[in-house]
């Protein structure tokens, strides 16, 4: 489907709108300036039910406590995206997702759902990685920028990044950190993120600098990058 054929929604304001029993598609949609408030999509407890998600086009729109649940999204451009709070993810998956232009805070959580059983977790985490062997890639943040980005359960190297200002640390360079004994006051900014990736157990996570803050602030954080990039606690690009 090209973007002709897309069904356009312009300036519309979508409130309390809840998807609970899954199943939906939504396909070939436009939607620019649109507001979502209080809006959750896909909130199943089954991977059975997900909602599927695919062909959109979104630009500048808004959300206001709302979160994702665990849809299946794919072939879907994100540009600017304004968030009051956070969105959360809920072990959604995705392939073919671009997101572009500045977005608020953002989490894509491996946890299915805040409160889950752990068969049925199981049986999602098993769906995921499913999903994602062979995948060529499933996101692309290389023209985004997020006051706070948290990624889990996606491997980095399906994540399309801007090397200079996104960086991918793995378990393996992240256990090197604790040996570490000078740094900079901008480094070491970033031991207290490694210390909780070390602990979560994933085996590798994109790091971004913010786009919060005073432009000294966001050039400081990107500077301790780099100098975690030299020790080889970041990834080589």
């Amino acid at each position: 489907m090209g973007i002709c054929d897309m069904r356009e929604l312009q300036g519309i304001n979508f409130f309390n709108q809840i998807d609970r029993q899954g199943g939906l598609i939504l396909d070939g949609i436009s939607l620019e300036k649109c507001h979502f408030d209080n809006c959750s999509l896909s909130l199943v407890k089954s991977p059975l039910h997900r909602s599927k998600v695919r062909n959109l086009q979104i630009r500048d729109c808004k959300v206001v406590n709302c979160d994702i649940g665990p849809a299946i999204i794919e072939e879907v451009n994100v540009e600017k995206l304004s968030i009051n709070d956070i969105l959360i993810c809920w072990g959604a998956l995705f392939r073919h997702v671009k997101l572009a232009g500045k977005f608020g805070s953002v989490r894509m959580n491996v946890m299915a759902h805040h409160d889950i059983t752990r068969e049925i977790q199981t049986s999602f985490d098993t769906e995921r990685v499913t999903f994602y062997q062979g995948l060529d890639w499933a996101l692309d943040i290389s023209a985004a920028t997020f006051t706070e980005l948290d990624i889990r359960g996606i491997p980095a190297k399906l994540i399309r990044r801007d090397p200079s200002r996104q960086f991918v640390l793995t378990r393996c360079n992240a256990q090197k950190a604790k040996l570490l004994r000078s740094l900079s006051k901008s480094a070491e900014h970033w031991m207290f993120t490694i210390e909780l990736f070390l602990r979560d157990g994933e085996e590798d996570r994109v790091l971004t600098v913010p786009n919060s803050g005073t432009r000294k602030r966001q050039s400081e954080m990107l500077q301790g990058l780099i100098e975690l990039q030299r020790m080889g606690i970041i990834e080589p690009d």
